[in-house]
């Protein structure tokens, strides 16, 4: 049973770095560069505040891989395809939440972020980047939950999850309308899912 929650937390932690790496490169390349100009003599300031960045999603990781291996234990199994449906439901009524949109905001700017948060040397990189990581959780929790009813390591579903942060959190575009086409589609997507059940039970 060890090795099995093991290889879920292993499965996790690497679906977490492939799906948060792309929108989490800018952030760092911004720290980076104002770690240069205000504290340059600080070396590896830049790999803390990555590092504590990843812890919380490392934590996550590890949280969800302890769920899913706890509910492959239960001896009546969850019906996957019911639950696939709440979790999309989920997933598109939290984007419409106002807790969505301002966490949205700080990962969305993050020269905005280090004005606001900035903390020298490198306790304060490390508080920075662990903050910034709750604040980015807080924005896609509920979209990794997905991940539950989609199938893990799915690669269809992981690259879908991964268009949508990356939209979410880079394009030029108003951010409360790409939560709200997002939220759009997991409901539509859901409404899908459940008319299938519903026919599979008819």
């Amino acid at each position: 049973m060890e090795y099995e929650f093991l290889a879920r937390c292993l499965v996790w932690v690497t679906m977490m770095g492939a799906m948060m790496l792309p929108s989490a490169l800018p952030t760092l390349s911004v720290f980076h560069r104002v770690s240069r100009r205000h504290q340059p003599q600080l070396m590896g300031i830049t790999l803390l505040f990555a590092s504590t960045y990843g812890a919380v999603w490392l934590l996550f990781s590890l949280l969800m891989a302890w769920i899913q291996w706890r509910l492959g234990l239960l001896p009546m199994p969850v019906s996957a395809n019911w639950l696939t449906v709440l979790l999309f439901l989920l997933a598109g009524w939290y984007q419409f939440s106002p807790w969505k949109r301002k966490c949205l905001r700080v990962c969305r700017s993050p020269f905005g972020f280090l004005m606001t948060d900035w903390r020298p040397g490198y306790l304060g990189a490390g508080w920075m980047g662990a903050r910034f990581g709750f604040f980015c959780l807080g924005c896609c929790w509920a979209l990794m939950l997905l991940m539950f009813g989609i199938g893990m390591m799915t690669l269809t579903g992981m690259l879908v999850l991964m268009v949508m942060i990356t939209m979410e959190k880079l394009l030029p575009i108003n951010p409360t309308l790409l939560t709200r086409i997002n939220g759009s589609l997991l409901f539509l997507w859901a409404g899908v899912l459940l008319a299938g059940q519903l026919l599979d039970n008819g």
